[in-house]
C-alpha cells in the first residue's frame, strides 16, 4: 500500500450511526442538566417567596397582636367608694366591621358614626382604642403619646391621651388610620384577606361560674344594634382570633394553584403567586 493510501486510511471519520449515537447521548445529558437547573431555580423561587410571606405575616401579626391586646387599657388612677379601680378612659375599647368600614365613615372620630360594609367576601376591619402614654407608644420629641402612625394623639377631657387606631386592608396592604392625622398609611404589603372572630364570654346555663367562649363575626356581635357599635356584646369580647392570607410578591408557580383560606376551605388562586393563611389568637386582659 502506498504512503498516500495509508494516510487516507488513518483519517477515516465517524460513521453515520456513530454520529447519531453521540448526538443522542449529548442531547440527553443537556436535557437532564437543563431540567435540573429549572427545578433548582423553581425551588429557590418558591423558598424565597415562602420566606417573604412568612416575614410579612410575622410583622403584620405582631402589629395587630400588640394593638388588640391594648384595647380598653387605661392606667388606674385610684379607687372609688366601692373599692373598684378608677380609670381616666372608660369608653369602648374595641369595635369591628365585617367586610371593612365604608370609605366615607372611616375617618369619623366617634364609633357610632362608623358604618360597616357587612360584606363577608371582603377583608374585615378593626378599631382599637386605649389610653396612650409614653409606655405603650413611641412618644414624640415633646413627650406626647402617639397613634399607630407615630402622630400625636389628642388630649381628652384634659386627663388622658386617646389612641383610636383603625386597621383595614386596602389594595392588598394592611393599613392604619390613627386619630393623630387625617390620612391612612400602609403598614405591610401583600395582604389578601383579614378575617376576625370575636370571643364572647358565655356562662353555662347549669353552671354560671363556667364561662366558655363562642367566636362570632363582627356582624354577629353587632346584631341588629343601631348604630352597630352600641351592641353590648362589644364590651364582652375577651379574645380575638386573627387570620391573615398573604400572597407572594412574584408569580413563582408554573400555573395557578389552590390554597386553604381563613375558613379552612380550598380556594383557587387567581394567579400564579403563592398564597397562605396565618392564624393567631389574642386575649384581651384590660376588659377583664
Amino acid at each position: 500500500m502506498s504512503p498516500l493510501a495509508l494516510r487516507a486510511r488513518g483519517q477515516r471519520g465517524l460513521s453515520l450511526v456513530e454520529l447519531l449515537v453521540g448526538l443522542t447521548l449529548g442531547l440527553t445529558v443537556i436535557a437532564a442538566a437543563l431540567a435540573l437547573y429549572l427545578s433548582s431555580g423553581h425551588a429557590l423561587r418558591s423558598t424565597q417567596a415562602t420566606t417573604q410571606m412568612t416575614e410579612d405575616a410575622s410583622v403584620a401579626l405582631a402589629i395587630l397582636r400588640a394593638q388588640i391586646a391594648l384595647a380598653g387599657y387605661s392606667n388606674p388612677s385610684g379607687l372609688d367608694s366601692q373599692g373598684q379601680m378608677t380609670r381616666a378612659f372608660t369608653g369602648q375599647g374595641l369595635f369591628g366591621c365585617t367586610g371593612g368600614i365604608t370609605p366615607t365613615s372611616i375617618g369619623h372620630p366617634q364609633l357610632h358614626d362608623i358604618v360597616c360594609q357587612d360584606d363577608p367576601d371582603q377583608a374585615d376591619a378593626i378599631v382599637v382604642r386605649y389610653e396612650a402614654d409614653t409606655r405603650n407608644t413611641l412618644a414624640t420629641a415633646a413627650g406626647t403619646p402617639t397613634d399607630c402612625l407615630g402622630n400625636s394623639t389628642p388630649l381628652v377631657d384634659g386627663t388622658h391621651h386617646l389612641a383610636d387606631n383603625r386597621y383595614f386592608v386596602h389594595n392588598h396592604t394592611l393599613s392604619c388610620r390613627g386619630n393623630g392625622h387625617s390620612v391612612s398609611q400602609p403598614l405591610v404589603d401583600h395582604i389578601v384577606d383579614l378575617d376576625l372572630r370575636y370571643g364572647i364570654a358565655t356562662p353555662a346555663a347549669n353552671a354560671p361560674d363556667d364561662v366558655t367562649l363562642r367566636y362570632l363575626t363582627a356582624q354577629e356581635v353587632s346584631g341588629s344594634a343601631m348604630p352597630a357599635s352600641t351592641s353590648p356584646l362589644w364590651r364582652q369580647v375577651k379574645a380575638v382570633r386573627l387570620c391573615l392570607v398573604l400572597r407572594s410578591e412574584l408569580e413563582v408557580q408554573d400555573s395557578a394553584m389552590t390554597y386553604t383560606n381563613c375558613l379552612g376551605l380550598t380556594q383557587a388562586a387567581p394567579d400564579r403567586r403563592l398564597y397562605r393563611a396565618f392564624h393567631t389568637t389574642v386575649s384581651l386582659p384590660n376588659p377583664l
